[in-house]
Order: structure tokens, then C-alpha cells, then sequence
């Protein structure tokens, strides 16, 4: 059976036929844009995004002072129209656009949005810095950027500076993470925790219905502050309606049925029957579909307590390292849609950074050393593990089982599935009640302290019942605080790359995880839809998306 990767190359030249039809006779206005999530979302409220399915739907309704460039993932201004940095960076200073207007909403006298000031950008950055159960981007925004909300000053109704505690060269790729996205206080006071669902933004859709589980509408911005090169008013579509069907088979005709106009991810097999049964659509003058693919800036793993038993003892988890075999999961259940870790945790292709890494070789033999050293001789005395994972999700389900399989074959260790909700793993994993878990991590911005601060120890709360965010392993070791911090403050680009290329080699010398594989990002939609960008950082922006002739 052909891989995914064979199936892409075989199609690959059918993406610039497609992506070269975009005409400016086309009426690019109207329409409604489908989309499916597989899984239901946690919450949209910025601080509180943390899966996927909240991002996808957030970002079309919220928007921060910076943006990622969904084609290049270059920094752009955005509610912000430029910006600033002192000679040491610790002064960063925003001049905001002052035609930006929140979208109607009740919590606005006679419903009507307001003007958004820089006001309410030191509002929403001194809400990430409170400690509140909503709020789960304490650790990834300011907490140790700056000592208060003191630091974040109105210089006037468009200008807004924030001063650092030290330099910081990373700034503004926080500040274009959906966690800074600009909301109205009068929305929080309204609607409070209510906010999980009740949406107030800048962006160019606003909620129109939700029935949480079944499907979400928003609808067109009509205040929206953006116009396209030409002058036109965006957004051009007038919809977008994503829908939680679970099952990606069923995804998937629903695609062929017209219902959907864009697959993401669609498995290996369903993919490759589509391009087998319908070549002359992907092959015709006008294709019917087209297919696009990245890399993707994410990790999935296997995460542990690596500060108790029996995980607390390295050459335990440096023995799960070499006991799984990474190729077998990527060639036969992802069918080479991802590619296997083989140095380190941090992705191909970050910029400017190179992983210089050693391997932890699938190696049966060293890794039942490793268990004899740590006085579980073939796994004898190792207690059984629970390996928590979430649903729905084929792929998972049959990954966290050959990891089972492996783990019993290569040391003889116990494993049972656990399979909950996301709101379940979320809290077990973050609250430590979790000691393994197959989980995964997804970029917000394309540098390595992303990836890296997952083993930062300041990112461990000290007292044990409180939940852990980013670093739920709790994973503490002070040689790799001090390359990541040194790296932290760097002032020549390729210092920092070297003092992160070493933390990286500290946390895999103690295995705080076993990295197993980074997926890529397949995606499949009818040839009519104009405008779509498909980027490593996952970003599904819409603001610019149109149909074509015959939409």
C-alpha cells in the first residue's frame, strides 16, 4: 500500500494548477465555508485556549496586536499598525489602529461595539497574569516577563508600551499568541465564566449559533476594520458553519458529498481510496479537489510524573525511549503521514535552529539494561501503568495500543488504556494525576522556547496541587534552567540557538518524555475555494477566503 508522502508526490503537481485559478472576474462575495472538527472544543475564551478545535473557531472571531502571516509566518502588524523596541529590548511599544471596532454584543449599551483602545490591551494582558482557573496561558504569556500589570502602560488611547523585567527578544511572538487576543472588559463583567462560549472580538466573524456537539455558525462582521488589496470590504464569505462529526471516515463522505468543503488530515487509507477513485478529478483541466500539504509545528509524545515513582528514576524513561519503536507507528498506522523523531523533540525546520540531539535508538536489549539498572529485571516489580489518552480518535486508540504491545514485548511492563474526554486528560494530565499519557504540542509561535519550555522547571508550580500548565511532567533540572534561560537572553541569534541546541540535549538526557513523531498536515478541499493558506503553525484563517466560479 502506497504511503501518504507516495500519494502527495504523485499528486503534488495538481496543487499549483489549482492554487494559479484565482481570477478577479470571480464574484468572491457569499457563500457559507464548512468545516468539520473531530473532537468538541474546550473553551474560546483567550486565556482559556488550549486544543485545537478552540483555536480554529477563536481565531476567526478574535484577533491580537500581531499575526503570524498564514503563508510566510512572518510577524505582522495587526490590531496594532506598528511597532517599536527600545536599544536593550525592554521597552516594546505599540501604535494601535484607531478604526478598530468590537463586534456588537449585548454587553455594549443599545448592543452596539465599541472603539478598541489601548485600555482594553492592558486589560486582557493583566487578566493573563491572575492565577484563576480559566486562566490556562499564565506560564506561556507574562508571568516571568514582567513583575505586574504596572508594566503594561496606556500612553494614550493608541499607544500602548509593555516593559520587561529583562531583555526579551520574544516578546512579540507572545504577543501574537491567541491567549493575547483583544477582548472588551464589559464582555468579561457580563458574561464571566460565560465567556467560555459568549465571544466579543475584532475579528471578521462574530458567534451567530452553537449547539456544542453538533455544530457552531458564525456570521460576517459587518464592522469589520479590514479591507483587501483592492480596497474591497472583507470578510467575503458570509458563513462559516464547523460541525463535531467524530468519526473521520464519516468526515470524509461528507466531504465527497458536497457537505464539506475541506478535509483535514484526512487518514491515510480514506485518502489514498479517494485519490485512486477519483484521479481524473485531481488530473482534469479544472480539478474537482486539490490537495495540500506542510510540515507541522507539533510534537506528539509520551509524557510521565517524572517526579515520583517509578518515573522519577531517568533510566526508567530512558528505557520506555528505547523500547518503542517510532518507525512502526509512523509506517503503519499514520502510513507516513508524520515523520519519527530521531534526534530530539524539537521539529525539523524551526528557523535558524538545527537539533543536535543524540537518538535514543528503538534497542530492546539496552533498554532491558536500563530496567535491570533501575531494579525492574524484565519488568519484574514494575507496577502497572495507566496510559491515559483522549477520544474520539482512531489513530490515537491504535497508537497508545502498539505502545502497549511494545512496552510488554521489549520490557515486560504493564500497561492498561485509559481513554476519557479532553476535559478529562486536560485535568488529570495538568493536575498530576496522570503518570503517563499520550498527549501532543502544537506551536504558537515557530521558535524553539516553545517546545522547550515544556522542561523549564520555574514552569512547575511549588506546591504539588496546584495544576501544572506547560510543564506537566514536572520535570526539574537546574543544567537545563540555565541554558534555556541563558538562551533566553541572548542578544546574538546564534548563542541562543546553541545554549537551546544544549538544554535540548539535557532534557533528553534525562528523557523527560519519549518524543515519538512529528505529523504532517494533509489537506484535501473542493478546487473552488480560493484563498486558503495551509501553514505549520496550523493556523485556519478565513478572513480572506473565498469560492470561486461554481460555489
Amino acid at each position: 500500500m502506497r504511503s501518504v508522502k507516495q500519494f502527495f508526490i504523485l499528486c503534488g503537481a495538481l496543487l499549483f494548477l489549482g492554487g494559479a485559478r484565482i481570477g478577479n472576474t470571480d464574484s468572491r462575495y457569499g457563500g457559507i465555508f464548512r468545516m468539520n472538527l473531530t473532537e468538541d472544543f474546550s473553551s474560546l475564551y483567550p486565556p482559556s485556549i488550549v486544543d485545537a478545535p478552540s483555536k480554529h473557531i477563536a481565531e476567526q472571531i478574535y484577533e491580537g496586536l500581531l499575526k503570524y502571516d498564514p503563508q510566510t509566518l512572518k510577524l505582522l502588524p495587526w490590531l496594532a499598525k506598528s511597532w517599536v523596541t527600545n536599544a536593550d529590548n525592554t521597552v516594546f511599544t505599540f501604535g494601535l489602529r484607531t478604526n478598530v471596532f468590537f463586534q456588537d454584543d449585548n454587553c455594549f449599551p443599545n448592543g452596539k461595539g465599541r472603539k478598541m483602545t489601548a485600555g482594553d490591551v492592558k486589560f486582557c494582558f493583566g487578566e493573563l497574569l491572575k492565577q484563576t482557573p480559566q486562566n490556562y496561558s499564565y506560564e506561556s504569556t507574562f508571568s516571568s516577563i514582567v513583575s505586574s500589570d504596572s508594566a503594561f502602560v496606556v500612553v494614550n488611547d493608541s499607544t500602548f508600551s509593555i516593559h520587561t523585567l529583562r531583555p526579551c527578544y520574544y516578546l512579540t511572538e507572545i504577543v501574537a499568541q491567541p491567549a493575547c487576543s483583544i477582548y472588551p472588559h464589559e464582555a468579561l463583567e457580563k458574561y464571566g465564566d460565560d465567556m467560555r462560549t459568549k465571544c466579543v472580538g475584532t475579528g471578521p466573524f462574530s458567534m451567530k449559533s452553537l449547539t456544542e456537539g453538533d455544530f457552531c455558525i458564525l456570521q460576517k462582521n459587518q464592522s469589520y476594520w479590514r479591507k483587501d488589496t483592492l480596497g474591497n470590504q472583507l470578510p467575503y464569505l458570509d458563513n462559516i458553519k464547523f460541525t463535531f462529526v467524530k468519526e473521520k471516515k464519516s468526515e470524509m463522505i461528507a466531504f465527497k458529498n458536497d457537505e464539506l468543503d475541506l478535509e483535514m488530515d484526512p487518514d491515510a487509507d480514506v485518502l489514498a481510496s479517494l485519490i485512486n477513485d477519483n484521479m481524473s478529478d485531481f488530473a482534469a483541466q479544472h480539478p474537482v479537489f486539490m490537495l495540500d500539504h506542510t510540515s507541522n509545528y507539533s510534537l506528539f509524545y509520551i509524557g510521565f510524573r517524572d517526579d515520583i515513582a517509578p518515573f522519577d528514576n531517568y533510566k526508567v524513561r530512558q528505557a520506555f525511549n528505547m523500547a518503542i519503536d517510532k518507525d512502526r507507528i509512523v509506517d503503519e498506522i499514520l502510513k507516513g503521514g508524520g515523520n519519527a523523531t530521531k534526534a530530539g523533540f524539537l521539529p525539523a525546520g524551526l528557523p535558524g535552529y538545527t537539533s543536535t540531539a543524540s537518538p535514543y535508538p528503538y534497542d530492546v536489549n539496552a533498554a532491558r539494561q536500563l530496567m535491570k539498572e533501575a531494579g525492574y529485571p524484565n519488568g519484574k516489580k514494575f507496577p502497572e501503568i495507566e496510559l491515559e489518552s483522549i477520544s474520539p480518535g482512531a489513530s490515537s486508540v491504535s497508537i497508545i495500543e502498539l505502545v502497549q504491545e511494545m512496552l510488554k514485548e521489549s520490557i515486560g511492563v504493564n500497561v492498561k488504556l485509559k481513554i476519557v474526554p479532553f476535559s478529562q486528560w486536560l485535568d488529570d494530565v495538568q493536575n498530576g494525576k496522570a503518570k503517563m499519557w499520550y498527549g501532543g504540542w502544537m506551536a504558537g509561535d515557530p521558535d524553539p522556547r516553545e517546545f522547550l519550555q515544556l522542561a523549564y522547571c520555574k514552569n512547575v508550580p511549588k506546591d504539588t496541587s496546584i495544576r501544572s500548565q506547560v510543564n506537566p511532567m514536572r520535570f526539574c533540572n537546574p543544567d537545563f534552567d540555565a541554558f534555556y534561560e541563558r538562551a533566553l537572553t541572548d542578544k546574538d541569534d546564534r548563542l541562543r540557538m546553541k545554549d537551546f541546541a544544549s538544554a535540548e540535549q539535557t532534557a533528553m538526557d534525562y528523557a523527560f518524555i519519549v518524543p515519538l513523531y512529528y505529523p504532517d498536515r494533509y489537506v484535501i478541499y473542493h478546487a473552488n475555494v480560493r484563498g486558503y493558506m495551509v501553514n505549520s503553525l496550523d493556523m485556519r484563517d478565513l478572513g480572506e477566503v473565498y469560492f470561486g466560479k461554481g460555489k
